[in-house]
């Protein structure tokens, strides 16, 4: 009795030597046609790979545009919030009251018969010593005020203008 190894071993060689026999067996036409066929299949395999390749590569460059698209938008936003921030200031530039406010403010600008008043911040007389450096009597007054912060200013309206 036959292996059973042998027995498949025996059958593949079997199977081989038919496809040869059959191969040879072939006409001039039947190869031509086998060799078209198998050149058509490749051909076939080579034009899927090369649109699976173009189909990605067009996917990567709709990412970046999405996020090209998302960074736009970002700056859109923000140049429209400034827009609107800049029309708010327009706004109150042509406000006369607001304009005489700014005026008051920042560059202590009064009215006739006005009297501004400059007054420290809220700190205690303490804390205001404690700032000042130790030298003569006849500098220290100039020394507070130039030592503190911000100051706090008061507008007093009086009835008659100063002479």
């Amino acid at each position: 009795m036959v292996a059973p190894e042998e027995k498949g071993n025996s059958r593949i060689l079997q199977y081989a030597e038919s496809f040869k026999h059959k191969r040879a067996a072939m006409t001039v036409r039947e190869r031509r046609n086998q060799n078209i066929f198998f050149v058509t299949i490749a051909i076939g395999v080579a034009v899927i790979l090369f649109s699976c390749i173009g189909i990605v590569k067009g996917i990567e460059q709709v990412q970046q545009l999405q996020e090209q698209k998302t960074e736009v938008q970002a700056k859109e936003q923000k140049l429209d919030n400034q827009i609107e921030e800049l029309d708010r200031n327009v706004k109150l530039l042509r406000d006369p009251k607001y304009i005489e406010k700014v005026a008051r403010e920042r560059y202590l600008l009064s009215q006739d018969g006005e009297i501004i008043f400059i007054f420290p911040d809220d700190s205690t007389p303490n804390e205001v010593e404690d700032t000042i450096p130790k030298t003569s009597e006849s500098s220290s007054s100039m020394k507070v005020r130039s030592s503190m912060s911000v100051p706090r200013r008061s507008m007093i309206k009086t009835s008659r203008a100063l002479p």
